[in-house]
């Protein structure tokens, strides 16, 4: 069920919500805008790290679709990071 939110997410344009468990063992929320999605890797821009990251396919315990729609690979990549959440529409948490 997870692997098939995650590609819903990455083929329709929307956030990922998810719980991860990161390498440190801690767990935490995330929202994700999602680019590319690996065997074990799915990659995309963490909202709330303000920053690309690559998510261990085994970490995300949990995720749903979200609430937002994001912009293109391209037009985040060409902003500046301080710019990228408005590609995303407001950061608000639900």
């Amino acid at each position: 069920m997870v692997d098939q939110v995650i590609r819903q997410a990455l083929t329709k344009g929307w956030t990922l919500d998810m719980i991860y468990l990161d390498e440190r063992g801690r767990i935490t929320q995330r929202q994700a805008k999602i680019f590319k999605v690996k065997q074990d890797t799915v990659l995309g821009w963490c909202l709330e790290r303000n920053a690309f990251r690559r998510f261990k396919r085994q970490g995300i315990l949990a995720a749903e679709k979200g609430e937002k729609r994001c912009g293109t690979w391209q037009q985040i990549v060409g902003r500046p990071s301080n710019d990228i959440a408005g590609t995303c529409g407001s950061l608000s948490k639900k």
